[in-house]
């Protein structure tokens, strides 16, 4: 739903930098926030999904499980979040942000950890990640 157009009867147009919905009542809608979710462990990214899916306003543009599908969903998909697990079966994921970055200046990448330490939020602060996000948490 990028530029001005038309998606299953909704116009669609660009303001303030924000995409916006006008339906046939003519008031602004805001699009949901669309959500990657990056993580090699299928119950987790599935219950997460699953929890996403159930809130106004997010929609979960996908799912990827390695930092190689990742590139490629950032890429095609352009979300505007991306939940990117730190440890995948091909990489660290805070060592792909500006990559990730790079593919899609407007995602916000935010590192999944079972455990935080101080050198790991360092350092996903320096690639230029936008939050860091315990898998413990509620």
């Amino acid at each position: 739903m990028r530029g001005t157009g038309f998606h299953m009867g909704v116009r669609v147009n660009q303001a303030g930098g924000q995409t916006v919905a006008v339906g046939t009542t003519g008031r602004a809608q805001r699009r949901p926030v669309r959500v990657l979710i990056v993580d090699d462990h299928e119950m987790f990214s599935d219950s997460v999904r699953l929890a996403l899916g159930q809130e106004d306003g997010i929609e979960v543009a996908g799912t990827a499980s390695t930092l190689v599908a990742a590139r490629a969903a950032v890429a095609t998909l352009r979300p505007d979040v991306v939940l990117l697990d730190h440890r995948l079966p091909d990489g660290r994921g805070v060592d792909s942000i500006s990559e990730l970055s790079a593919l899609n200046p407007d995602s916000k990448i935010v590192v999944l950890t079972a455990a935080a330490d101080d050198s790991l939020l360092v350092a996903a602060t320096e690639a230029g990640c936008a939050g860091l996000l315990l898998k413990t948490s509620p």
